[in-house]
């Protein structure tokens, strides 16, 4: 068994793959993409797990690696962004890399909350490499019946 050595994808395939971007995109809307985040090597994948409980909504992030000084939290009605930068530490090392997955750049996650919340109570803080985002719920709005009177 020997060990291969990666090598990414050609500058010709990394274009055809960024037009196919852009083509579904105004196609599709600009949210779609043509290959998964995990095949693209032009952003950062941050795993996002969204949950709820009666009181808030729950955003939790993985980013190891970056800190809290490079991670911005942005509300918008019901739109979370989370966006940032993991920064590649530079070493000095003898020999070859035989294996890297770690990923290294700009990240942004833009995630659409299914409910009304509280932008102004929102807390995120960070913790271990995971990014915890609590959103408090709004007031649901009460259904008020008006009553229709006659016109003189």
């Amino acid at each position: 068994m020997s060990i291969v050595k990666y090598n990414p994808p050609s500058d010709i395939l990394t274009q055809f793959r960024r037009d196919m971007d852009q083509w579904l995109g105004s196609w599709f809307g600009s949210d779609v993409l043509s290959l998964p985040a995990f095949a693209r090597t032009d952003r950062v994948l941050t795993p996002v797990d969204l949950s709820e409980s009666d009181q808030e909504f729950i955003v939790r992030m993985d980013v190891p690696g970056a800190r809290e000084d490079d991670i911005k939290v942005s509300c918008q009605g019901d739109r979370l962004t989370i966006q940032g930068e993991r920064k590649q530490e530079r070493t000095e090392e003898k020999g070859n890399v035989h294996y890297a997955e770690r990923q290294y750049g700009a990240f942004m996650r833009t995630l659409t909350v299914p409910g009304a919340i509280k932008a102004g109570d929102v807390r995120a803080r960070y913790i271990d490499g995971v990014l915890e985002v609590h959103l408090p719920k709004a007031e649901k709005t009460q259904t008020r019946t008006i009553k229709v009177e006659r016109g003189k």
